[in-house]
């Protein structure tokens, strides 16, 4: 009986350590060093945080809306969340020299939020690109749209930002 009860514990047991690999890998988790568990004195500041983007026409088809941050602070600021608040829209972190992050949308969604693994050195200036797309909601998708960008950072002054759109779907 012991023999039985030490093969289900052996068991048990690594079923739980591939858990707990699978977590800290996926970047659910977080580890001592990781670039989550600091705190900077950096500060993103955005040029606009809300923009009404008008009327969009779903023949228009997608719509880029950017956003200029820049770290305004003494310190490096690392970004390590990316997501929006709709399906309708995606958004990607854009620096010098053409390199860009992944696509960061909505939780719990597809793609879902991301980490771009971003830093954000003092005195330099990044774009926050959503792109609005109209017919994500079908033909009946029409009237106003409030949607919102979301950067969680390392930041102890603005360790959440959101970057806001406001407009009017027409067909």
């Amino acid at each position: 009986m012991n023999e039985k009860f030490f093969g289900i514990g052996a068991v048990v047991f690594t079923i739980l350590i591939i858990v707990v690999a699978v977590i800290v890998l996926s970047g659910q988790g977080t580890i001592a060093g990781n670039s989550t568990a600091t705190s900077s004195n950096g500060v993103l500041s955005a040029r606009e945080v809300t923009k009404d983007i008008g009327t969009v026409s779903m023949k228009k088809g997608v719509v880029p809306i950017p956003y200029e941050l820049t770290n305004t602070g003494n310190e490096p600021v690392a970004i390590n969340k990316l997501y929006t608040s709709c399906m309708c829209t995606r958004a990607q972190i854009r620096g010098k020299e053409g390199k860009a992050s992944g696509w960061g949308n909505m939780q719990g969604h597809g793609g879902g939020a991301i980490n771009p693994n971003w830093t954000v050195d003092a005195g330099e200036t990044i774009t926050v690109v959503a792109e609005f797309d109209p017919n994500a909601h079908g033909p009946e998708g029409v009237g106003p749209i409030q949607r919102v960008v979301i950067l969680e950072t390392t930041s102890s002054k603005t360790p959440r930002m959101e970057l806001g759109f406001s407009g009017t779907v027409i067909k």
